[in-house]
């Protein structure tokens, strides 16, 4: 059964019989790529976009922090403590540097997130807010400032869940990103 394999062995050169080698355990390498490569291509697909996300998160930390910021000035201006007008402006202007940095990251992004509507949202809410003045009762700006906030983190929430991070199947970098996403 073997004869016409030995048979052609022997007629091969040293060189003819490398390369013959070489072609049949090149078979099993080509296929076990071919299996492999669809897989990485989805682990990568998957880190690009958790990475994507926690960048476009990231941006949105500053607008967080300057409407809360805004919030307390804003909240100590309208009870009565007229040196705190120029940083509520300051702070105004702060958000809106934020604001127009987290559009440019989504814009950059392209939207993958469906994050513009949000982000869309952000503005209008913020716009009030911005222009505000010495008869806005405290209460309601704080209210106001308090909602803005909560949707914030509802976006970044939104975004994490969208992007994969939320959905991590490893306990450790689940609880990373949770703690980075919901907790902080």
């Amino acid at each position: 059964m073997l004869a016409p394999v030995i048979a052609l062995l022997n007629r091969m050169t040293f060189t003819g019989k490398f390369l013959l080698t070489a072609v049949f355990s090149f078979i099993p390498i080509a296929y076990l790529l071919a299996i492999a490569i669809p897989n990485l291509k989805t682990a990568y697909d998957t880190a690009e976009a958790e990475a994507r996300g926690i960048v476009l998160i990231q941006s949105m930390q500053p607008a967080l922090i300057a409407v809360q910021k805004h919030r307390g000035l804003s909240n100590a201006w309208l009870s009565g403590d007229p040196a705190a007008e120029p940083k509520v402006r300051k702070a105004a202007d702060d958000m809106a540097a934020a604001m127009a940095a987290l559009t440019a990251e989504s814009a950059k992004n392209g939207n993958r997130f469906s994050e513009a509507q949000g982000i869309k949202l952000m503005e209008e809410k913020w716009a009030p807010l911005a222009a505000q003045g010495p008869d806005t009762p405290a209460a309601k700006s704080f209210a106001e400032h308090t909602a803005l906030v909560d949707h914030i983190i509802a976006l970044a929430q939104d975004v994490a869940f969208r992007s994969g991070l939320t959905l991590d199947p490893k306990a450790e970098s689940y609880f990373l990103q949770d703690s980075i996403v919901n907790q902080a």
